[in-house]
């Protein structure tokens, strides 16, 4: 074999030996790159400017396993947000998700969703309802996605 057929082969199997090295870190960066950075696990605003709520928000995965559980006080029309989890980062995995809000240990909604990286849950608190214009609901989940 010649030395330019060599110098060929060589820079041939340089190229595929960075491919292979370097193909799975692309993988799992280009999603960001073109979606951008993972939006907030969840949001919960309390719309009620006249008291204070408590609110606790569980998150349960497809094996039925609690994965997060915390308890919030929000003062009137404060508000307050949550990063994802690490492994709901992955843009590969889509996992279907169980929310659970409770509020002022009174009133619970539980919510089906799956979560990826750009699935941000929207929690209200005395908010006008989507649905039915004019009426006050005291808890109303949704599903915003990018």
């Amino acid at each position: 074999m010649n030395k330019k057929k060599m110098i060929i082969v060589g820079s041939i199997v340089f190229v595929m030996l960075m491919l292979m090295v370097i193909a799975p870190y692309i993988s799992k960066i280009l999603p960001f790159y073109i979606m951008g950075q993972p939006t907030p696990l969840f949001h919960i605003y309390n719309y009620d400017a006249n008291n204070s709520h408590e609110v606790v928000v569980e998150i349960i995965n497809s094996d039925n396993e609690s994965v997060f559980k915390e308890l919030y006080y929000l003062d009137p029309n404060e508000g307050v947000g949550f990063p994802k989890l690490p492994m709901m980062e992955d843009p590969k995995i889509m996992e279907e998700y169980t929310i659970k809000v409770v509020l002022d240990n009174d009133t619970m909604k539980l919510h089906h969703t799956m979560i990826d990286p750009w699935t941000t849950l929207d929690i209200d608190l005395y908010h006008t309802s989507y649905e039915t214009p004019g009426e006050i609901v005291p808890l109303e989940i949704s599903v915003i996605m990018v």
